[in-house]
């Protein structure tokens, strides 16, 4: 079995060599982890966009972006941002929002940073075309109108009182009361509901605005009429289920 060497030319032992695999075979899945696999589906897509966008240039890039050996052209950035938040450009399917620019940008940064790479998002000129884009080019934020009480109501009267029925009706209220991210309500695991004089405590032990995991607790309790007086849910153990099984919600 060859061995790797150290410094001074002498072959690493079996022992030594599996820890350094060990060791690497971490290194990889903590470097993964600093993403959640939602972020990195969105940066494969920017990745993607913006490689398409250049190959429409005449400029190949690969389209894999873990296979990056070398940056991209400060310039090629800069000519994708004025180019994609051009609202006047008759090529252009639409403009897209500084916000959104922002988004590929870090996409950008992350693909080069995985291979080692001088990201060309770090240059100063970047940082001043898109805070001019987000001056002169700005897009309103479109926001969904809310739901209120009475909305809400509505809406779970016209439920049944089937298994699924009482499912979606937990899940309405839960996340109404909350205020809850899709990707918040739906990880909601069986041990994360408790029992609590004012109603029910949910937990959540990390979302996209708890990226390190410390928590967060909130406190379901009454309100108008609207209560969620009682909550069972299927145990963790059990088929590692998410909220789920039934609910006894008074409107």
């Amino acid at each position: 079995m060859r061995g790797t060497t150290h410094d001074d030319g002498a072959l690493a032992d079996p022992a030594t060599m599996e820890r350094v695999e060990r060791l690497n075979d971490r290194r990889t899945k903590i470097r993964a982890a600093a993403r959640s696999p939602r972020t990195l589906i969105a940066y494969r897509s920017d990745w993607r966009i913006f490689t398409r966008w250049a190959a429409g240039l005449g400029v190949k890039l690969p389209n894999d972006p873990t296979t990056i050996t070398e940056p991209v052209p400060v310039g090629t950035v800069e000519a994708y941002l004025l180019d994609r938040s051009d609202p006047d450009d008759p090529d252009q399917v639409g403009q897209v929002a500084p916000q959104t620019l922002t988004r590929q940008l870090s996409a950008i940064k992350w693909w080069h940073r995985q291979a080692s790479l001088v990201s060309p998002t770090d240059h100063p000129s970047l940082a001043d075309t898109l805070a001019g884009i987000r001056r002169v080019e700005s897009v309103p934020v479109r926001r969904a109108p809310p739901v209120y009480l009475d909305a809400l109501r509505a809406m779970a009267a016209t439920m049944s009182d089937d298994p699924a029925s009482v499912r979606d009706r937990a899940l309405l209220t839960v996340g109404w009361w909350g205020a809850f991210r899709r990707s918040e309500l739906v990880g909601i695991q069986g041990g994360e509901v408790t029992d609590d004089p004012s109603g029910v405590v949910v937990t959540l032990p990390r979302s996209k605005t708890d990226q390190d995991g410390t928590g967060r607790e909130f406190v379901e309790s009454l309100l108008e009429g609207l209560a969620c007086y009682h909550l069972d849910v299927a145990e963790p153990q059990s088929h590692g289920s998410h909220l789920q099984r039934t609910a006894r919600l008074a409107l």
